[in-house]
């Protein structure tokens, strides 16, 4: 398939660039494709949108070398939790990374790991199905090995992480307490209360960052820095009708998925003889010319 006949907001992406994943990874299945989330996602602190206590604070704790062992993400779904642990496990392992703590973003290392290729150092488990205390003695004995090479850091994002059981999390009280030099635990959650319902003294282990909810201007903003960088006209309208929409919940992921759908559904009414395919700026379907 060639890449015009890809849906809107698709492209496609050399294969090589996927591994497949193991049990402690996150599936990112080789289908060739990256959506818009995916492909404009952060690279770097400062680019995490309303998050700016959470990127000062990782920033600073990188350049100055006072990175903790582990921490605790807690916020709504779409909100930068996931995106700001690969920032951080990209920063920690940058082969270029900058005096102010900013991963260079482009380097091996940082590509390796914001793209989810496999890598021994940067690790990614999905609590909602790895969430027994089997699961969670397998992650242990891993974090005692260390890392790959002199000077990285191994890290360890625990997504979904109210899910562990609270056998699961006793197996990681005694590594949390205890933690093995470069070793960096990352949890994120949506549900934090669940955490201190089922593993109280956890919570005194981590540092804690709450992730505040994105608002719609600021979607709206970030929404047209992509629609520009697409090349793409879309009515002011309808950008604040989508941002809106995903402003309500809170979640700066829910915008890219928006525009693709409704250019999806323009180009289907195009061909059927609705509406032109390509149109003016009063549709999001067609690319600027």
């Amino acid at each position: 398939m060639r890449n015009a006949e890809l849906p809107w907001g698709v492209e496609r992406q050399d294969t090589h660039l996927y591994t497949p994943h193991s049990t402690f990874r996150i599936p990112h299945y080789s289908s060739g494709m990256i959506a818009l989330a995916r492909k404009y996602r952060p690279k770097h602190f400062s680019d995490l949108i309303v998050q700016d206590h959470v990127a000062a604070a990782l920033r600073g704790a990188v350049a100055g070398g006072r990175v903790a062992h582990g921490y605790l993400f807690a916020g709504p779904r779409g909100v930068g939790k996931t995106t700001a642990a690969r920032i951080l496990a990209m920063a920690l392992n940058c082969e270029r990374r900058g005096a102010d703590g900013e991963p260079c973003g482009e380097c091996d290392s940082c590509t390796r790991i914001w793209t989810g290729a496999a890598n021994l150092d940067v690790v990614e488990l999905d609590a909602a199905s790895n969430r027994g205390v089997d699961d969670a003695r397998d992650l242990r004995e891993r974090a005692m090995y260390a890392a790959s090479a002199e000077g990285r850091h191994k890290v360890y994002i625990v997504d979904e992480a109210h899910m562990l059981t609270r056998e699961a999390w006793n197996a990681l009280l005694k590594i949390l307490e205890e933690p093995p030099s470069r070793v960096v635990f990352v949890f994120a959650t949506t549900e934090p209360q669940k955490i201190a319902q089922s593993a109280a003294p956890i919570l005194s282990r981590l540092q804690r960052f709450d992730f505040r909810r994105i608002g719609p201007h600021a979607i709206a903003a970030r929404l047209e820095q992509v629609l520009a960088a697409e090349g793409l006209a879309a009515a002011e309208d309808a950008v604040r009708l989508i941002a809106k929409s995903a402003g309500a919940r809170g979640a700066g992921a829910d915008p890219g998925r928006r525009v693709r759908r409704a250019a999806a559904a323009r180009r289907r009414a195009g061909r059927q003889g609705g509406v032109p395919a390509r149109g003016p700026a009063g549709g999001c379907g067609g690319r600027s010319r």
